[in-house]
């Protein structure tokens, strides 16, 4: 059951983030029109999706790998992220080319933006022209980071930690760019390992039922309770610290490095992804259908996570001209329209641009096998993984 709840759970997120980028126009820039329910209900996953993303992608690892295999995944990430975004540029490219960038919602870019965007995203990797895609280079990262700790052993992943989350306060206040998400790092990192640490007390949880749903219940309650109350400043639980392009509000943004008051972020995180794992194994045991659709999801995560990533930048600017100024998101059914709009819009891209999606993949894989090969023939040579603790 294990095994089919780690799909689920990675279904949940990816479901999660298309929906709270599906209500971005009703609440992003919108100035007198920001719609508080569509933002209330962004809020609340925000505050805890993306690290539960890290926390399912922990459970999943196993530190038995090699260290080069880990490299190489990585590698392979980070070359997705890469070429997706080259190949949005160039649809944008044409587009101008075609004079009709304006009408598409677009910034017209020339080819020396797009030799920019290029560099900038292989020498940094802090911003990338599909910007929901800054998840795989830190996912990439985070992996490395883990199984460089696994040879040592488990005080190094906890310095790892501390030293992540030392680099992120630096950065921060001496204004560092956030090179390959060096930012987010200490968030992620925890996150990852923390599902790692935990993945036998998560095998041991789908034997036991009642617990389950004790968890889901009590994670739901806490998570909806504190989500609301994270104002925005790091170390200050009652001062306001907001966005303008929230109109005046704040919500958890890993992609800006935006935490909030940490103490709270990192409970109200830790609450939604027990939440979320506990309902991954509530589904998995009572929910036959939606469970299937959710398994499904989550092994297609990788491909929907790209294509939700270029509907963001491509289709987003649209709707947030063209439609939502003209619509009415005041009730139930609008956002249970939208939802479902969403998801299918996001599900036939994703089976229409499979192949590409699939040659995209392996090609990124090829040239970061090339590039292990390199480094492995250089000489370099890594310890093996140390004795996991049980």
């Amino acid at each position: 059951m294990s095994g089919a709840a780690l799909d689920v759970g990675r279904g949940l997120a990816i479901v999660a983030v298309i929906y709270g980028h599906a209500l971005a126009p009703w609440f992003v820039e919108t100035g007198a029109r920001f719609n508080e329910l569509a933002y209330l209900q962004w809020k609340f996953g925000a505050s805890f999706m993306m690290p539960f993303f890290f926390f399912v992608s922990g459970l999943a690892w196993r530190a038995e790998k090699t260290l080069w295999a880990a490299v190489r995944e990585a590698l392979t990430l980070i070359f997705v992220a890469i070429g997706a975004s080259l190949a949005h540029d160039l649809v944008v490219l044409a587009l101008s080319a075609g004079g009709v960038a304006p009408i598409a919602a677009q910034a017209p870019m020339t080819w020396q933006v797009f030799f920019a965007n290029a560099w900038r995203m292989i020498a940094l990797g802090d911003v990338y022209s599909l910007s929901a895609l800054w998840f795989l280079p830190a996912l990439a990262l985070t992996r490395v980071l883990a199984a460089l700790c696994s040879r040592v052993g488990a005080w190094a992943s906890v310095a790892m930690g501390v030293a992540l989350f030392a680099l992120y306060l630096v950065s921060r206040d001496e204004g560092w760019a956030n090179v390959y998400q060096s930012k987010v790092l200490w968030a992620g990192f925890i996150a990852f390992m923390a599902g790692h640490w935990l993945r036998d007390g998560f095998d041991t949880l789908a034997q036991r039922s009642k617990l389950t749903w004790a968890i889901a219940i009590a994670g739901f309650a806490l998570t909806a309770a504190t989500a609301g109350f994270n104002r925005g400043c790091e170390f200050d639980a009652l001062r306001y610290c907001t966005f303008d392009f929230l109109s005046g509000h704040f919500g958890v943004s890993m992609f800006a490095s935006a935490f909030g008051f940490l103490p709270l972020f990192v409970f109200t995180a830790a609450a939604g992804s027990l939440m979320a794992t506990a309902a991954s194994l509530v589904i998995v045991r009572h929910g036959a259908f939606v469970a299937g659709l959710l398994k499904r999801l989550g092994r297609n995560s990788l491909n929907l996570l790209i294509v939700n990533a270029a509907l963001l930048e491509l289709v987003n600017p649209l709707v947030w001209r063209d439609i939502a100024p003209n619509i009415d998101a005041s009730g139930p059914l609008f956002f249970a329209a939208l939802f479902a709009v969403a998801m299918l819009a996001n599900i036939i891209a994703a089976g229409l641009l499979r192949p590409a999606l699939t040659r995209l993949r392996l090609v990124s894989r090829d040239v970061a096998q090339s590039l292990v090969s390199l480094l492995r023939n250089g000489g370099a040579t890594f310890p093996p993984a140390a004795p996991a603790a049980h």
